[in-house]
């Protein structure tokens, strides 16, 4: 969503301490999902590094590789007809973004590890749209894994009581909606960078590829106001919110016109603006703090497209 111009392209940064990242390509998430449609465990085991953090919703911790193979075993028994299909890809250097309708119909018990919950099968289908996150590493395995969808959305679809939530003394504590997607694209349609920068918690960290660390509070005014000059017309429509307790992704459609200077971050160096158009998709996963501020961002797209969009040659 939040655009570059110079010849390295976008992704989303890697993580701190990482090998040097791969280059992910659409071969590697379409590994995924064959494997998950495939409903075989040693494939799906064989996705993942040893050493991988796999985060999944309705377990109240990471799992791990030896982890993961009952609780997701237990998800094909109960749904064996799950499927995913593609919607979109994003990707980045060493992660991508992907985000799947899953379908599918509950015909066994399923067990919430988060609540010690077993629900009965009720005979009903779903029908949602997840994301994932998934960061890879140099020989391309999957090193950690996030998924995000609607848990409540879910349950209703299958016919099955929502989880007890919580008390909580302050009100605005409550899970992110869809209204706090919405906010966060109006500000970035408004290009009013002191908007921009109420979105976040003080201590934010925004994995922005171009600068040489994450963007914090102190650089989110000067880097996204130069952004805002050097496209004067950029625009984000979210094409899909997905939301689930403090995260969310936003799937967005983003344009704009490159008529301003870009000034590159990691060298100083300005580009002028060549008045050519981007038009493209994106992905931003989102963790909010109990006051719905923004504490960290991710950001993925595809590089190469945008790259040839505004008539750079990719490295």
């Amino acid at each position: 969503m939040i655009c570059c111009a110079v010849p390295m392209g976008c992704s989303a940064a890697p993580l701190k301490g990482a090998d040097t990242p791969i280059d992910v390509q659409r071969e590697d998430v379409q590994r995924w999902l064959d494997a998950w449609n495939s409903h075989d465990m040693a494939r799906i085991t064989a996705l993942f590094t040893p050493d991988a953090v796999i985060h999944q919703p309705q377990n109240s911790g990471p799992l791990t590789t030896t982890t993961m193979q009952p609780f997701f075993s237990m998800v094909f028994k109960a749904f064996p007809d799950v499927h995913f299909e593609p919607v979109g890809v994003a990707l980045g250097h060493g992660e991508a973004a992907s985000w799947e309708t899953v379908t599918g119909t509950m015909l066994g018990p399923m067990s919430e590890p988060a609540t010690g919950r077993t629900l009965a099968p009720t005979g009903r289908r779903f029908s949602h749209v997840a994301a994932m996150r998934l960061v890879y590493a140099p020989d391309h395995r999957i090193r950690e894994f996030w998924t995000i969808w609607d848990q409540s959305a879910l349950l209703a679809q299958l016919g099955l009581p929502s989880a007890a939530t919580p008390s909580r003394s302050d009100a605005s504590a409550g899970p992110i909606t869809h209204d706090d997607v919405a906010r966060w694209a109006d500000a970035w349609n408004s290009h009013d960078v002191e908007k921009v920068a109420a979105l976040f918690t003080p201590d934010v960290a925004i994995d922005q590829p171009e600068n040489p660390k994450p963007i914090d509070a102190a650089g989110v005014r000067p880097f996204f106001g130069m952004i805002f000059k050097a496209y004067p017309d950029f625009r984000v429509v979210v094409r899909q919110a997905i939301v689930d307790g403090t995260a969310a992704v936003s799937v967005e459609q983003v344009t704009g016109t490159w008529s301003g200077p870009f000034v590159d971050p990691a060298t100083g160096a300005s580009t002028p603006g060549n008045g050519k158009k981007f038009d493209h998709p994106g992905a931003m996963v989102l963790e909010y703090a109990p006051d719905h501020k923004i504490r960290h961002v991710s950001i993925y797209w595809d590089q190469l497209v945008v790259d040839r969009q505004l008539g750079i040659a990719p490295k």
